[in-house]
C-alpha cells in the first residue's frame, strides 16, 4: 500500500509538475482578467 502510494505520489508529483505549468499559461490571462477587476472594484470602493 505504501510502496504503490509512493509510486502514485511521484507519478501525480511529475505529471502535477507538467500540468500546472500548462494550466498556469492557460490560465494567466483569466487571471489577470480577474485580478484586474479586484483591483477596480477596490479603487471604487475607496473613492
Amino acid at each position: 500500500m505504501t510502496i504503490l502510494y509512493g509510486m502514485l505520489h511521484h507519478f501525480y508529483d511529475n505529471q502535477w509538475k507538467n500540468d500546472s505549468i500548462q494550466i498556469s499559461l492557460s490560465l494567466a490571462p483569466f487571471y489577470t482578467m480577474k485580478w484586474h477587476l479586484l483591483e477596480t472594484k477596490k479603487a471604487s470602493f475607496t473613492m
